[in-house]
């Protein structure tokens, strides 16, 4: 699974951890098991965990992902740039 050389934020997950990846355009899962999969989102980086979900933030997107890694929704389009590191208050 190629990072491209960068991982941002990580958060965790039930079994595993996810990793912005700014480069690769996307969120890294990864499990006990290794790499699971590659939520698309386009300079994916900032990530934060709370309420059983993990927001993730992209380039003027926010993509809201269940702890395994499926997604509640379509990353919505947000009229502000996006930090590349949060925590849930």
């Amino acid at each position: 699974m190629p990072l491209a050389g960068c991982g941002g934020s990580i958060a965790a997950l039930g079994d595993g951890f996810a990793m912005g990846c700014p480069r690769s355009h996307g969120v890294a899962v990864f499990g006990t098991d290794g790499f699971r999969t590659l939520v698309r989102l386009e300079e994916a980086c900032p990530l934060a965990s709370a309420d059983g979900q993990i927001w993730a933030g992209g380039r003027g997107r926010l993509l809201s992902l269940a702890t395994d890694a499926t997604a509640l929704g379509s990353a919505e389009r947000v009229d502000i740039r996006l930090d590349n590191h949060w925590i849930a208050l």
